[in-house]
């Protein structure tokens, strides 16, 4: 295998699950294609990236919280640096034109750093959109053109590239989460004898006081509801910093549950394995975050996924959780909810569904890298 020293672009070092969960997929494919002993973050937050005891060392060039001179001088050592190959993603990192424009800066200050030479880009599972306006669409058109490969993690997204007509080679691919599934199964299995009901909120701040409150209220009679009938709950946090804070949600319902005895909580704190074995636990999970749901459906959870954010409704639609035109969300009649909530517990628990390994889709996107790469 080639020696390489890969530069990456990910949401890592927020507090948020899913997306150190897809940088752990990416790092795990990167480490049978290459010889890799360390790799950079272009950019981390302040809170811990998830590293692995099969993971190298892993460098940050700079964070989110750093200053203007601090940027300067990683700017400055991007252009001396060694990195031969750069990553964008996974996840739906490609939304805003601010976002898009940044990336696209970044990648060409990769294609003129020293190290680069004929260095190669890829964007590996990830999902396009949904764009504001024609001037984030061309933005991105403008970044996938300038890529040698690009992974879509859903139909859709690969779709909607293949649209704006690049050269670029456009792939359908899964979410990286599959494969963590691939080479790690055993964090997909039940860490506890699965006797709750998994839920999984976002209580969104750029919000007005008045929908909040309605979406909290909302939240809370799904909790009751549940341990009315007798349930056990467990409330999953898992994007505990940021903007979101799903930890203080989380605990603000438990605390005015109607059956507190029957809720707990969990909290991402930092270790993947440990959050994907509770949700791999529960007996079924409500999800209003797609990793909650992408985790207990290759765990075997049954899953309800709760939000009509196109990413989660193309990922139900394509992994047969759902079809499009049954998506309910937290802003949906309490009746939907409640009938896709008892059509949900009606379902037993099973083994996990998706043997990544085995997925087409997947392993093709995968080999296409690996041409990329080798």
């Amino acid at each position: 295998m080639k020696s390489r020293l890969p530069l990456i672009s990910a949401w890592v070092g927020r507090g948020n699950f899913g997306d150190e969960l897809l940088g752990y997929g990416l790092r795990l494919e990167l480490y049978r294609m290459a010889a890799i002993e360390r790799l950079c973050y272009h950019e981390a937050g302040d809170q811990p990236i998830y590293r692995a005891l099969d993971d190298v060392a892993i460098d940050v060039m700079q964070h989110v919280r750093d200053g203007r001179l601090r940027r300067w001088l990683a700017s400055f050592r991007l252009q001396r640096a060694a990195h031969d190959t750069i990553f964008f993603g996974g996840g739906s990192v490609l939304h805003s034109e601010h976002s898009i424009r940044w990336k696209h800066a970044l990648l060409k200050r990769f294609r003129n750093s020293a190290g680069a030479g004929k260095g190669l880009a890829a964007g590996v599972g990830l999902s396009l959109g949904p764009f504001a306006n024609r001037a984030a669409e061309q933005r991105v058109r403008d970044f996938i053109a300038d890529l040698d490969l690009l992974i879509c993690r859903d139909a859709s997204s690969a779709a909607f590239a293949r649209s704006l007509a690049t050269p670029t080679a456009i792939v359908d691919g899964r979410d990286l989460a599959y494969g963590v599934r691939c080479h790690h199964p055993e964090i997909f299995r039940p860490s506890l004898p699965r006797t709750r009901v998994g839920v999984s909120f976002i209580l969104n701040p750029s919000l007005d006081g008045g929908r909040q409150a309605a979406h909290l209220s909302r939240m809370q009679a799904i909790v009751d509801l549940l341990t009315d009938g007798g349930h056990e709950v467990l409330l999953i946090a898992l994007y505990t910093a940021g903007k979101y804070f799903d930890d203080r949600l989380a605990d603000r319902l438990q605390a005015s549950a109607r059956h507190p005895e029957r809720v707990a909580v969990h909290h991402y704190r930092g270790d993947v394995v440990q959050t994907s074995g509770c949700i791999a636990s529960c007996t079924h999970l409500i999800s209003m975050r797609l990793h909650g749901a992408v985790t207990a459906y290759l765990a075997g959870v049954p899953v309800l996924t709760l939000n009509r954010h196109p990413k989660v409704v193309e990922f139900a639609r394509e992994s047969g959780v759902a079809r499009q035109e049954d998506a309910v969300d937290i802003d949906s009649p309490m009746e939907d909810i409640r009938g896709r909530i008892d059509a949900l517990l009606a379902l037993p628990p099973q083994g996990p569904v998706c043997v990544p390994a085995d997925d087409m889709r997947y392993g093709n996107s995968i080999e296409q890298l690996r041409t990329l790469i080798e």
